[in-house]
């Protein structure tokens, strides 16, 4: 083992024993090549059926220095599960399926992106400790205040309808991965009727909203409903109620 090695080694065990306080613990099957993955379950005030993550790209010099990158995510393996599930003819990109992190994240966000950043995604110090120190002070600050905004499902539905912010051709396109991905969990959650109504929006005008195509989201609908009854029966009812009307709107009171 090269010294460098030694040093990595000696950054993974300073991070994971200080993520362990605020209650992460690091994954090892997670399918990330390089790097670290730290997940935890949330005690209360989340309600959702998945994990709060933390990707952490990291390096160590073997004179002891340490740069390490962050991103914020919210995992949920039975999205996973269920996209894996699906035929082939429901799939955007075949490259989404190579990355298992992406298959479960409902939403993630880098570091620098996150509200109260500053811009800074990264950092460079010349001390594994200090390094580890700065991560963990972040988890627990911005990160924090961005879980608080996707606490449970009608949140997250929103986001999902919502152009992400970009300065490509596509600015005003939503990220369809994140869609699908919250759309499946709204029916993991028993809140069918608010998948059903994402579905139903993007429907009206895939073209409008994401590089979809008509095709490939009647294919995702069709397997979905194949799947699950209750979305199906949502999906319906929803037709039935607005038609052509392509608002998104979240389904009134609680199921």
């Amino acid at each position: 083992m090269s010294r460098a090695q030694k040093e990595y080694k000696l950054l993974e065990l300073s991070l994971t024993e200080k993520m362990s306080h605020l209650g992460y613990f690091i994954r090892r099957d997670s399918g990330k090549p390089s790097g670290m993955v730290f997940v935890r379950v949330p005690e209360k005030d989340f309600y959702l059926r998945g994990t709060q993550g933390i990707i952490v790209d990291a390096e160590a010099s073997a004179e002891g220095a340490a740069t390490l990158t962050g991103r914020a995510c919210i995992l949920s393996r039975h999205v996973k599960e269920t996209l894996r599930s699906l035929p082939a003819t429901t799939r955007l990109f075949p490259s989404q399926f190579e990355d298992e992190l992406r298959l479960e994240s409902l939403d993630s966000e880098k570091f620098g992106d996150l509200p109260d950043s500053e811009g800074q995604s990264s950092v460079f110090l010349s001390d594994i400790i200090e390094a580890s120190t700065w991560f963990t002070r972040f988890v627990s600050g911005p990160v924090e205040s961005w879980y608080a905004d996707r606490t449970d499902i009608e949140k997250l539905a929103i986001l999902a309808t919502t152009p992400v912010h970009s300065t490509s051709a596509r600015r005003h396109m939503i990220d369809i991965f994140r869609f699908n991905g919250v759309l499946i969990q709204a029916i993991i959650e028993e809140r069918a009727d608010i998948a059903a109504a994402m579905m139903h929006w993007h429907e009206v005008n895939p073209g409008k909203h994401s590089p979809d195509s008509r095709r490939r989201a009647h294919e995702f609908d069709r397997a979905l409903r194949e799947i699950y009854p209750t979305y199906a029966l949502e999906r319906q009812l929803r037709h039935r109620r607005f038609g052509t009307k392509g608002a998104f709107t979240l389904p009134t009171g609680t199921r």
